[in-house]
């Protein structure tokens, strides 16, 4: 989550940078990469804490 977290924070510094898109797009990637990693996985960890 922390890495999530850190990706975020790139994504957003690069959005008040605009003039490099590729860059905020590539951090964008990046951060929906891990966001959606981390959607599918924490239901499969809450339920193995479960039993």
């Amino acid at each position: 989550m922390v890495k999530r977290f850190d990706k975020l924070l790139d994504y957003e510094l690069c959005q008040k940078n605009s003039d490099a898109k590729e860059k905020t797009q590539m951090a964008r990637n990046v951060y929906d990469a891990l966001n959606h990693q981390l959607q599918d996985e924490l239901p499969i960890l809450h339920s193995l804490g479960i039993k």
